[in-house]
């Protein structure tokens, strides 16, 4: 369809039309700017409401834009301009899109025709206009000459959509993908929505069905697809609705209808998609009683006389759509949909506060201060509770695709897995998790999909059933691909979900097979250690992190700081320090089954003794004035990093040179340490360095290292061995959110203190320990301490340690 629109061409219609909107809206003299601002500033509320308050700047290639485009976005509100002019052209190709597949007759000389949208009034298809109020329309006569050229090229594109989500396609292609990522705008892939429609057993029987925030509509068009398939007739119009908060998207899914619609099974209906926050319930004083009411006012204002409709018809369209919500309430037996992922923390100011009463009687929220920046609640979790609550009938079901960290993060989203609405009394029962994370299933995009079956009305118990979808080797999933083909590339495997704290059903979920299953009595509960996080620089490593160049000294070393990669360039420097504050210093990458190794320095002004204070600028003057001086030649850098908490925040302003994460742990002769950032939990013991510059040292770990800080050999190993268990290394993969294994992983794991006079304890650490010196071999100690593992930490005494 699209190659004839050749949209992506210098100086096509499209990129013309951009140009030409953005003269008006950078152009305060221009007569229609004005009407531009007012259109603009409505735009941009609904804009914010449904992407967040994101910082466009730092996500899109401005100096790229202006080359593609022809155009010169410089300020902030330049880049949402450009975004709304797109938005606007969108919604003018939608249109057209629209009208031919209506028009048998259609032709470029109608066009203004289409856009006032007469042409479908007069048609009785009801409910489909771009709303004027937001976005600049036909009459704006300088955009005439590019929308002519793209009517004209809209005769020769063919609209058969051959089950494929079209207005998908149209949309990623005049949306640059880095606008895309940072609208976090991308449509469901047509696999998915058959693949959800199809687990709900959608059929004639099924009742109204919902997705409260449709997009483009891909889920609702797949469901009458379905339902036309058994019986197409005009009356499965009415057994969908869909809502979206934004104008553009309501608009791209009636399009959509357009397209995938026999023309009469359309005529005389209301298209049941409404641009309207489902979150907004409390309207008062509606004139219409019913959702049956709503939709044959819809219709008698179509059928009226005018040919197109009145400024007094759009404002009573527009009411009618803002109170559907209210007037849909437990109606739908089936809701599907993929809600937004966005970040509490993005959330406009104003959003926050007019909702952050629904969060909190859904009970969303377990922790203190809504407007702290450090909560990582979705709103995706709002919109479950909120569809469940309100708009699903008792027995309903609903599948949802959501972040992976709403059923596995340990630290957010307790409150969404309660599974129980509060105010209403209402529990709902997960009946299948879906785990997509091993692949990217929205083309262009990194991210941690799941799925999620329920039913309103019953109580959610454990175990559950959770399909793991593993790609094929070798194989790619394309949006376009039917779930057919998309299932002949996955491989399908069935695990049991149950809470990682069996005494805390809100704990984040483990994913096990049936062996761990079986003995997840013994493997969780309170873990006798505390996993700490490596150093961290606060932004500063090109200071911190060193090359050692030779050895001037028996006691110093000349270095020369790291720039290369680091994120915040500063000046390069060779510089002579006191051996006494160099460390190796250890990354995550350095890392691996049962080894280590490290391949630069550190320069630390911290002590085993003074820990998270540093030595004291006098102390460094007089003991280590070489020290001394290399901080100074950085000053006002290190003074200048962020990111220091109130906690540290006090030592930075006395001690400009502070590092960060620094405890008596970090001076450990042992440590037990795993990888950070990584796909799979991967632990070595870290001992103390033979070092050819400062001979035997200890090693320092970086913030991409998690570690236990031991100074006894035999436990150090102890407990690494039981952390590198199939039992244990399996369980830890189950519950890790993405590839990120916190120092949280640990705490709901059985891990017994380390008891010299157990002797299935002393096993595990020298086979560990034999390990360690024999990687060849690694499976094979594995497998000997699997033997060990529960009867050792099923006598295990357990203890707190520091």
């Amino acid at each position: 369809m699209l190659e004839e629109l050749k949209l992506k061409e210098k100086n096509s219609h499209f990129h013309l039309y951009i140009q030409n909107h953005l003269k008006i809206g950078q152009n305060s003299n221009h007569e229609l700017h004005l009407k531009y601002l007012s259109k603009f500033e409505r735009w941009k509320i609904h804009f914010n409401y449904s992407h967040g308050e994101l910082d466009t700047q730092r996500k899109l290639n401005i100096d790229k834009i202006n080359y593609i485009f022809n155009v010169n976005i410089n300020a902030h509100d330049d880049i949402f301009k450009f975004i709304y002019a797109i938005d606007c052209f969108y919604l003018c190709l939608l249109t057209l899109c629209a009208a031919k597949k209506i028009d048998i007759k259609y032709t470029e000389n109608r066009y203004k025709e289409y856009l006032s949208t007469a042409f479908f009034k007069e048609k009785n298809i009801c409910n489909y206009y771009i709303p004027s109020n937001t976005f600049l329309g036909i009459d704006d006569l300088y955009l005439c000459d590019n929308i002519i050229s793209l009517a004209e090229q809209i005769k020769c594109v063919n609209l058969d959509c051959n089950n494929i989500d079209l207005i998908r396609e149209v949309f990623h292609e005049i949306y640059p993908r880095e606008v895309r990522h940072s609208l976090g705008e991308f449509y469901t892939p047509d696999w998915m929505a058959q693949h959800i429609t199809n687990s709900n057993s959608i059929s004639h029987q099924s009742g109204l069905i919902l997705d409260p925030t449709c997009g483009s509509g891909t889920f609702l068009i797949t469901a009458l697809r379905k339902l036309n398939c058994e019986d197409a007739t005009k009356k499965n119009i009415r057994k969908i609705l869909g809502f979206d908060l934004n104008p553009t998207s309501a608009f791209a899914a009636k399009t959509n209808l357009i397209l995938n619609s026999k023309t009469v099974q359309i005529l005389d209906e209301a298209l049941p998609i409404f641009s309207a926050n489902i979150l907004d319930l409390d309207i008062e004083n509606s004139t219409f009683l019913t959702y049956e009411d709503a939709l044959n006012r819809i219709t008698e204002i179509c059928n009226n006389k005018n040919s197109a409709y009145s400024t007094e018809d759009i404002t009573e369209l527009e009411y009618i759509s803002s109170i559907m919500p209210s007037l849909s309430k437990e109606r739908a037996q089936v809701a599907i949909g993929n809600p937004p992922w966005v970040n509490w923390e993005y959330l406009p100011s104003e959003y926050k506060e007019k909702y952050k009463s629904t969060w909190q009687e859904y009970g969303l929220f377990d922790y203190k201060g809504l407007n702290s920046i450090f909560i990582k609640e979705d709103i995706s979790s709002l919109i479950t509770y909120a569809t469940i609550d309100h708009y699903l009938a008792k027995g309903g079901k609903i599948s949802f695709v959501v972040k992976e960290s709403l059923f596995k993060s340990i630290k957010q989203a307790a409150g969404f897995r309660k599974f129980h609405i509060r105010k209403s009394n209402e529990s709902f029962r997960i009946e299948e998790l879906e785990d997509l994370t091993s692949f990217n299933p929205f083309n262009g995009v990194s991210n941690n999909t799941v799925i999620f079956h329920a039913i309103k009305g019953m109580k959610t118990e454990y175990p559950i059933d959770y399909k793991i979808w593993k790609l094929q080797p070798k194989s790619k999933i394309q949006d376009t691909d039917d779930l057919k083909r998309t299932l002949e590339k996955v491989k399908l495997t069935i695990k049991f979900a149950i809470p990682s704290n069996p005494e805390d059903n809100t704990s984040g979920w483990a994913s096990v097979d049936e062996s761990i299953y079986l003995n997840m009595d013994k493997l969780t509960g309170t873990s006798a250690y505390k996993a700490r996080t490596g150093v961290f620089t606060g932004g500063a490593n090109g200071i911190y992190w060193l090359n050692i160049l030779e050895k001037p000294s028996p006691k110093s070393s000349t270095v020369e700081n790291i720039t290369e990669k680091a994120r915040i360039k500063f000046k390069k420097l060779k510089s002579e320090i006191e051996d006494d504050s160099l460390y190796p210093y250890a990354s995550g990458s350095d890392i691996k089954m049962w080894s280590h190794t490290y391949k630069k320095y550190i320069v630390c002004p911290h002590t085993v003794t003074t820990k998270m204070q540093p030595l004291p600028i006098q102390y460094l003057k007089e003991n280590l004035p070489l020290t001394a001086t290399y901080f100074s030649k950085f000053k006002e850098e290190l003074k200048a990093r962020k990111g220091f908490t109130s906690f540290d925040k006090k030592i930075h302003e006395e001690h400009y040179y502070t590092l960060q994460r620094i405890g008596d742990y970090t001076f450990s002769k042992y440590k037990v340490a795993w990888k950070y950032i990584s796909s799979e939990f991967t632990c070595a013991v870290i001992q103390d360095a033979e070092d050819e510059f400062l001979g035997r040292k200890n090693i320092i770990p970086n913030e991409k290292i998690i570690y236990i800080g031991l100074d006894d050999k035999e436990e150090a190993f102890f407990l690494c061995g039981l952390l590198s268990s199939t039992y244990f290394r399996e369980l830890i993969n189950s519950f890790k959110v993405s590839t990120q294994i916190a120092p949280s992983t640990i705490t709901n794991l059985n891990l017994p203190k380390f008891d010299s006079t157990n002797e299935n304890h002393k096993i595990i650490s020298s086979l560990c320990e034999r390990g360690h010196q024999d990687l060849e071999n690694i499976e094979r100690y594995i497998s000997d301490i699997d033997t060990y593992v529960i009867p050792a930490i099923h006598q295990g005494s357990l203890s707190s340690v520091k």
